[in-house]
């Protein structure tokens, strides 16, 4: 129906394409722009050194390299990039139903493949032996994935 968006309807277009790799993309938006529980990407992204000091100079765990998973930063910078991920995901297993062209379905995916690749990076960089999710999960147990 009009106005009702699901897997039937959607991903269909060129404009729904175009949508959801930028809906992917904003991902990279939100390292910058949301900020993180008021750490900012910053925090998370850089590592401390003596450039910058913590609010009133009083150190805190990301200064004093006590870092746990349980922090606002490391959990918001990981759910980010997450979805990124699982976005990008969505877009790649979409394109090949779709009515697009073949230029556009290479055009889409090879931005869809490169922002994954770029998230996987950056969780690589960040974390570690990070879970590479290469798939749309379609049930619960999809989700625990090991690290890679």
């Amino acid at each position: 129906p009009l106005g009702v968006l699901d897997e039937k309807t959607f991903d269909q277009t060129e404009e729904d394409f175009k949508s959801a790799v930028l809906l992917s993309y904003s991902s990279l938006l939100n390292y910058t722009f949301e900020q993180f529980d008021a750490g900012g990407w910053f925090r998370g992204m850089l590592l401390v050194d003596d450039d910058a000091t913590s609010p009133n100079n009083n150190p805190d765990n990301i200064e004093e390299f006590n870092w746990r998973s349980t922090d606002g930063t490391w959990r918001a910078l990981w759910e980010t990039t997450y979805k990124g991920v699982q976005r990008s995901n969505i877009i790649i297993e979409k394109l090949p139903q779709s009515k697009l062209s073949d230029a556009k379905k290479k055009q889409y995916e090879g931005e869809a493949r490169f922002l994954r690749a770029y998230y996987n990076f950056f969780l690589a960089t960040q974390f570690g032996a990070a879970p590479l999710v290469e798939k749309t999960a379609t049930s619960l147990d999809e989700t625990r994935t090991a690290n890679s």
